[in-house]
């Protein structure tokens, strides 16, 4: 299969169609007492990806507008993503990449979704991007105290398509679980029908960190406009968007299902500055990062054929010394061995690609030379892997990244393209394109 290729003005394109959209809210979402099996229907090649409900539901009747409710264990809606299927009237997800499908008939659309932000400001509040009928994506902002949001009126007669896409990850701003969502069923015209949809053929999973959160990834400033005035660039979930993360926009040229396993601050054994919380390996198993007495999750619900991996930006950030780095490499590397030895574990077909981001260099911090370190340390975990008899890890580099820049130094949506752009070619010298 050929893989598209996403022209910067392509992204343009989706900067300017978004309108931050909400609405009023409306009823309580129509509760059922189906139960999930989980998602284990075929890894999500068939019936409604990771979630697996089965069981025929009643639309009902119609509200006083004159729609009627779909909820969302219907078998007819596709979930793509880490999600928590246990309660069938409110599935729950955290993580950022979320894709929820429904193909259908009618005019008329709405969700029903429940938003664990803090509601404070568009700056902190929680965003998703809504895809009809495969049009540009129209960014909705959603509040803790709203439950109904329209989203389209007056399309043509006919058959439809909707994807609501979770843009926004699950701490933001380092607080856990402000980016949790529970998603409550659409709402469609009186009389209309939810039609099949077919689940996406390929499959490819991202572990990251806040690059493949596509962290401030809609600014683009000089570097001497972020350097002046770093307090105007600093992080916002209004400028954050998963949908132009670099795992994203491959995904769709591959036109594959997405998972996305990422958090920000959060690296392979050290996370940003030292910071004492769990390592991202360590919540990899949580269905909600920030949950971790909450359900585990089973990588048999989605398996990938590629998992690319782009952890080491926060292992190598401040705190560190020249006393101190070769420590910090060591754990590093033997981490990272185990980990992809624990990643066999659960996908023994997969290929993995684990790459080295455009967030290192060799000037920060001054003096580490980390940008050749880590490409040192890569080699080493891979031959280790090949010498233990696992020859499908491979490796990605990624040069560090140069302005114009996103929030905080991260890259820019256009770097989030050209980095998509070098994963592909190298899917495709690894013949899996």
């Amino acid at each position: 299969m050929n893989a598209k290729r996403i022209a910067p003005y392509l992204l343009l394109g989706w900067l300017l169609s978004m309108g931050a959209c909400t609405s009023n809210a409306g009823k309580d979402a129509q509760s059922s007492d189906d139960k999930a099996d989980n998602g284990k229907n075929d890894n999500g090649k068939n019936g409604n990806g990771v979630c697996g409900f089965t069981t025929p539901v009643d639309l009902g009747a119609p509200d006083d507008d004159g729609l009627v409710n779909v909820p969302p264990n219907h078998p007819d809606i596709i979930y793509y993503g880490r999600v928590d299927c246990s309660d069938a009237s409110a599935p729950a997800f955290a993580h950022p990449g979320i894709s929820i499908r429904m193909r259908f008939t009618g005019t008329s659309l709405d969700m029903r979704l429940q938003d664990f932000g803090a509601g404070r400001s568009p700056d902190t509040n929680n965003y998703y991007a809504v895809i009809i009928d495969g049009e540009a994506p129209e960014k909705h902002e959603v509040l803790p105290t709203q439950e109904l949001y329209e989203l389209a009126r007056d399309l043509p007669e006919g058959t439809h398509t909707a994807e609501i896409f979770k843009i926004g990850e699950s701490g933001p701003s380092g607080s856990p679980n402000r980016g949790k969502g529970a998603f409550l069923g659409f709402r469609i015209d009186d009389g209309a029908q939810v039609l099949p949809l077919e689940a996406r053929g390929r499959r490819i999973e991202f572990i990251g960190d806040s690059i493949t959160c596509g962290y401030g990834n809609e600014v683009s400033v000089s570097y001497a406009d972020i350097s002046e005035n770093p307090a105007d660039y600093t992080y916002t979930t209004r400028n954050s968007n998963a949908w132009l993360a670099w795992g994203a926009v491959a995904a769709r040229a591959l036109d594959a299902e997405y998972m996305a396993v990422a958090y920000s601050g959060l690296g392979m054994a050290r996370n940003f500055n030292g910071a004492s919380l769990a390592t991202l390996p360590e919540r990899y198993l949580r269905t909600l990062p920030d949950e971790a007495d909450g359900p585990t999750w089973d990588p048999q619900r989605a398996v990938p054929e590629v998992v690319v991996i782009n952890l080491g930006t926060n292992d190598f950030s401040a705190g560190l010394t020249l006393d101190t780095i070769e420590a910090a490499q060591a754990q590093f590397r033997d981490t990272y061995v185990q980990f992809l030895a624990d990643l066999r574990d659960h996908y023994p077909a997969a290929t993995f690609i684990a790459a080295v981001g455009p967030g290192l260099s060799d000037y920060y911090p001054e003096g580490l030379t980390i940008w050749t370190r880590i490409q040192d340390d890569l080699a080493q975990i891979i031959a280790q892997r090949h010498d233990d008899g696992d020859d499908r890890v491979h490796s990605l580099v990624i040069p560090p990244q140069t302005e114009p820049y996103g929030e905080d130094y991260h890259p820019t949506a256009a770097t989030h393209a050209a980095m998509a752009d070098r994963l592909l070619d190298k899917l495709d010298e690894l013949g899996l394109l």
